[in-house]
């Protein structure tokens, strides 16, 4: 990244650094439009199957980014649609047959949005590929790899998780009450009870009405997070209105979490990611949908464990 002169996007990438791994992507502009941070994205290459899950979508319509990478142009014209996608794991050597089925594949489960760009809804699909053809492992080469994205798969991932048993009792309260008549304040009922669960105190830790403020969760009485709680059922990290006014909240306390939830919805911001709202958005999950890489997001909601 040393060649990037952009100091925005630079910026922007190096927020991502406490990752491991990361890898950049140019899925092209209609492909795009059709993917999310969390989303969990196969791309195939010649005969190697690459997957792993959406960190951001980095908006550069410079092309200084793909020039940064080194990537070259397709008719003259810049990348603009780099996606940033964390540790990757590979299926390799896949034979011919089965490469094919992958790009032709018609069925129920998968919706062809472009040419080789497939969006499924279950996860059965991709291992029925895998089960249907024999598969080699050697070592291969990867260096080629970001120049030669041929097409993609994708999916949210839906892996089980163990659900303690204190959550499973927030969960079923959770269906209960949004089966039937309920408040907002009934929404914040729920998320004292998922906080508490996850190890802070009410009310000196988990605050309601702190000013302007729904919800403030403070840690050692320092503002940590700003939780915007709403009764929407269909609450998404994209009401743009609502992420809006719990940042305002968090600009005026200084949290640097911001949250959206309606009990069971959570979609999470971390303020130390970036500069912008796009940038900072870590993940969304559903308490009543629970998976392992939702695991990994409630842990970073748990409190900070103080230096030793």
């Amino acid at each position: 990244m040393d060649s990037l002169r952009n100091e925005h996007l630079k910026s922007q990438i190096e927020g991502y650094l406490q990752h491991r791994e990361l890898n950049f992507w140019d899925f092209g502009k209609i492909a795009s439009k059709s993917i999310k941070p969390s989303d969990k994205v196969y791309i195939l290459c010649k005969n190697n199957l690459y997957t792993g899950f959406v960190i951001d979508i980095i908006e550069d319509e410079s092309g200084k980014l793909g020039d940064a990478l080194q990537w070259k142009k397709q008719y003259e014209k810049p990348w603009v649609n780099v996606v940033l996608i964390g540790k990757l794991s590979v299926y390799k050597n896949l034979s011919n047959e089965l490469v094919n089925k992958i790009l032709y594949f018609k069925d129920t489960n998968g919706n062809k949005v472009t040419k080789n760009f497939f969006s499924f809804r279950d996860d059965e699909t991709i291992s029925q590929f895998l089960k249907r053809s024999p598969y080699q492992t050697p070592e291969v080469n990867q260096s080629h790899i970001q120049l030669e994205t041929k097409s993609i798969l994708r999916k949210k991932a839906t892996k089980t998780v163990h659900i303690p048993h204190e959550l499973n009792n927030i969960i079923n309260n959770i269906k209960e009450l949004h089966s039937n008549n309920f408040s907002e304040r009934d929404n914040e009922s729920l998320v004292e009870k998922f906080f508490t669960f996850l190890g802070f105190k009410s009310p000196r830790e988990i605050r309601f009405q702190s000013g302007r403020v729904d919800i403030g969760i403070f840690k050692d009485d320092e503002p940590l997070m700003v939780i915007e709680v709403k009764k929407d059922l269909n609450l998404s990290y994209k009401n743009g209105s609502v992420v809006k006014q719990a940042y305002k909240y968090s600009l005026e306390n200084g949290s640097r979490f911001v949250i959206i939830t309606n009990g069971d919805y959570y979609g999470v911001f971390d303020r130390d990611r970036g500069r912008s709202i796009k940038s900072n958005f870590v993940a969304d999950f559903k308490l009543t949908e629970l998976n392992d890489d939702d695991a990994k997001t409630i842990e970073l909601l748990k409190p900070p464990i103080p230096p030793q």
